[in-house]
C-alpha cells in the first residue's frame, strides 16, 4: 500500500506543476481551440474517475483542476478576438 500512496503523490505533484503551466493561458488574452481545450477537460475528467477508482485520490484531485482549469479555458478562451 505504501507504493501506491508515493505514486498517488508524484502524480499528483506532477499534474498539479502542469496546472501551474496552464495559468498562463487562464489569466492572459490568448486564443485555445474550444475542441482543444474541450476534449482536453474531458479526457482528463476520465482520467479522474480512473484514478479514483483504483484508489489514487490525491492523483484524482490534481487531475480534476486540471479540469476545472481546462473548462475556464473552454469559456473564455475560446472565441478569436476580433479586432
Amino acid at each position: 500500500m505504501d507504493s501506491v500512496v508515493s505514486w498517488d503523490l508524484v502524480l499528483a505533484l506532477s499534474q498539479f506543476g502542469l496546472d501551474i503551466c496552464l495559468l498562463p493561458t487562464v489569466f492572459k488574452q490568448s486564443y485555445v481551440p474550444r475542441f482543444t481545450s474541450g476534449s482536453t477537460a474531458f479526457d482528463l475528467s476520465i482520467v479522474a474517475l480512473a484514478l479514483l477508482n483504483i484508489g489514487a485520490p490525491l492523483g484524482a484531485i490534481s487531475a480534476l483542476s486540471g479540469v476545472v482549469l481546462w473548462s475556464f479555458i473552454y469559456a473564455y478562451r475560446g472565441k478569436r478576438k476580433v479586432s
